[in-house]
C-alpha cells in the first residue's frame, strides 16, 4: 500500500468580486469514476487507485493503492470518516478512514457473510450499517457494526412483481432520511428503514444520483435531472457553455469535470423546466 499526502497548490479560487465559482485542477487519472462527499471532499479511482482532493480544514491530496485485493470495482463516501472500497474479484470490502488509510487493516471477505455476488452497496447511516444488493440471491442485505447480517428482503424478483431478472438491474443504492432508494435502469423503488417495500417511483436511473433537500438529482449529457420527492414532478436545468465530461451534485453546489479541472459553482434552480 502506498500513502501520500502534501498540500496542493493549484487550487485557485475565484470568490472575489462577486463571483462564485472555484476551479481546481486535479492530477491526470484515467478514472472509472468520481464522486463528492458531505463535506465537498473529491474522490477519482481506477481499477488501481484512489485519489482524494480534501479542503477542509485545509487544501490536501490523498493517494490510496492496494494491489492485494485486486481490482477496485466501486466506493462509496457517504461517510467522510469511513470510505468504502469493493474489489469485486475477491469479493472483499475494504474500510479506509479519511486520509484513505487503512491502519487496521479492516477488511470484510463478503463470502463469510454469504453474500457472493454483490452488485451494489451503501453506507447506512442508521446504525453505521451497510446495504448491499447480491444479484445471486436478488436480495437487499444489511450488515451491523459486527459485520453481522440483520435484515434481509425477499427475492426482490417476486417482490416487486417483475417479470425476470433482467427486470432488476441495479445502479445504485442511496440512503436519505429513513429510507433506501433502489435505482434501476427502468425504476427507483423506495424501501424503509427495515428493508420493506414502500413504492415505485418511475425514475430511471440517467446519472450517479444525489439525495438533498427532497429532490432526487442526476447528470446526464450536460442535463441535470431532478425529481421531487414532495410535488412528485420531475424538472431540468441545462449546463451552458461548458464542455463538461461528467458532473455531480453535493450540498447545493455542482461539481463539473472538464479534462483536468472541476469547476464548482453554487447550484442555481431558478431556470428550472418542468418535464412533462
Amino acid at each position: 500500500m502506498k500513502k501520500t499526502l502534501f498540500i496542493i497548490f493549484q487550487c485557485i479560487i475565484f470568490l472575489v468580486n462577486g463571483q462564485t465559482s472555484d476551479t481546481l485542477t486535479i492530477a491526470p487519472l484515467a478514472e472509472k469514476d468520481w464522486c463528492v462527499d458531505n463535506l465537498g471532499n473529491i474522490y477519482l479511482y481506477n481499477d488501481n487507485e484512489i485519489i482524494k482532493y480534501s479542503f477542509v480544514p485545509v487544501q490536501q491530496k490523498f493517494l490510496y493503492s492496494n494491489l492485494n485485493y485486486g481490482d477496485i470495482n466501486k466506493i462509496d463516501v457517504t461517510n467522510p470518516l469511513k470510505t468504502l472500497v469493493f474489489h469485486k474479484d475477491q469479493n472483499v470490502l475494504e474500510f479506509l478512514d479519511n486520509t484513505l488509510s487503512n491502519e487496521q487493516n479492516t477488511n470484510i471477505p463478503l463470502t463469510d457473510i454469504g453474500l457472493y455476488n454483490v452488485q451494489n452497496f451503501c453506507y447506512s447511516k442508521i446504525n453505521n450499517g451497510i446495504w448491499f444488493y447480491d444479484k445471486s440471491l436478488f436480495q437487499l442485505i444489511k450488515i451491523n457494526t459486527q459485520f453481522q447480517p440483520i435484515l434481509q428482503t425477499g427475492n426482490l424478483i417476486e417482490l416487486l412483481n417483475l417479470e425476470n431478472k433482467d427486470s432488476l438491474i441495479i445502479k445504485q443504492l442511496i440512503e436519505y432520511e429513513d429510507k433506501l432508494y433502489v435505482s434501476t435502469t427502468k425504476n427507483t423503488f423506495v424501501f424503509d428503514m427495515y428493508g420493506a417495500y414502500l413504492t415505485t417511483l418511475f425514475l430511471p436511473y440517467k446519472g450517479q444520483m444525489t439525495i438533498e433537500n427532497n429532490k432526487i438529482y442526476s447528470y446526464n449529457n450536460r442535463i441535470i435531472y431532478i425529481y421531487d420527492l414532495l410535488d412528485f414532478e420531475n424538472y431540468t436545468f441545462e449546463l451552458k457553455a461548458t464542455d463538461s465530461q461528467s458532473a455531480r451534485i453535493k450540498n447545493q453546489h455542482i461539481y463539473i469535470k472538464e479534462g483536468n479541472k472541476i469547476i464548482i459553482q453554487k447550484l442555481d434552480l431558478t431556470s428550472l423546466k418542468e418535464k412533462k
